[in-house]
């Protein structure tokens, strides 16, 4: 998995596939596992993203953590 770095947090994600963007989010609580299957066959008809959320299961938190709200998404 390559690093990035987004305001101070380190997000986990995966590409699979070339072409035109696809991205997958997951909903709380989740990760990206949610769409492990789907992006496989979604690599087919383009770049499929998908990610764990910033403070979700292997993105890492901000510090100091308290929670985190939908604009930090």
């Amino acid at each position: 998995m390559p690093n990035l770095q987004v305001n101070g947090v380190e997000p986990y994600y995966e590409e699979l596939g070339d072409g035109k963007a696809i991205l997958g989010f997951h909903g709380t609580p989740g990760s990206a596992l949610l769409w492990t299957d789907a992006a496989g066959e979604l690599a087919g008809h383009g770049r499929c993203i998908i990610y764990d959320r910033r403070g979700f299961y292997r993105s890492s938190r901000p510090e100091p953590f308290h929670a985190v709200d939908l604009a930090d998404h």
